[in-house]
């Protein structure tokens, strides 16, 4: 009508590199937690390139489960892991929070050097030490929708093998809620 667009034109290919970061952490954390029921929510924190995944359990933790003792084996095998696998020594971090009935184990990773290896390690683990105390979301890539399961864990596996296009610029959560996976900005 005007020509607007021609004014504001200059203005789009940085709006355009913005969008395709936030959009590339969008896949990102809504594949991780399609690809991962057991992960509960994810951070991300562009300035320190982190990664944090939230593992919840419900208490009273099974009998004979250390935590303290859990949280060194988890650190130590993703340590192992990574020695194993990559010939790379990768900062991890592992914590855990009390919430009301709930346990919150958090670990914190580089984003650059996260693998799905890694992934499957840290959800292998978990399921194995709390069983059915761990939450698990009930969609599943067993039952969700092949064609949706397999798109996610293509998107997923393309991103963490290329990580030099991880070049997420924006503070990024992820969580469950209810039947769907919700990623914003924050």
């Amino acid at each position: 009508m005007f020509c607007m667009k021609k004014f504001f034109k200059k203005d789009e290919p940085a709006r355009d590199i913005r969008q395709n970061n936030l959009k590339v952490g969008v896949q990102l954390m809504g594949s991780l937690l399609v690809c991962y029921p057991e992960v509960t929510a994810i951070n991300y924190d562009p300035e320190k390139d982190w990664l944090e995944l939230s593992f919840m359990v419900r208490k009273p933790v099974p009998e004979g489960r250390k935590l303290d003792d859990f949280l060194d084996f988890l650190r130590e095998s993703l340590e192992v892991y990574h020695e194993m696998e990559e010939g790379l020594c990768v900062w991890s971090s592992v914590s855990l929070e009390e919430q009301h009935d709930t346990l919150m184990i958090q670990v914190v990773r580089n984003l650059g050097d996260l693998s799905r290896g890694e992934l499957e390690v840290m959800a292998e683990l978990m399921v194995d030490r709390f069983g059915d105390s761990l939450l698990v979301d009930r969609h599943t890539e067993e039952n969700l929708p092949l064609e949706f399961a397999n798109m996610h864990s293509e998107i997923l596996d393309q991103l963490l093998d290329q990580p030099q296009e991880l070049a997420i610029k924006e503070r990024i959560a992820a969580v469950r809620e209810n039947d769907r996976v919700v990623v914003y900005n924050r």
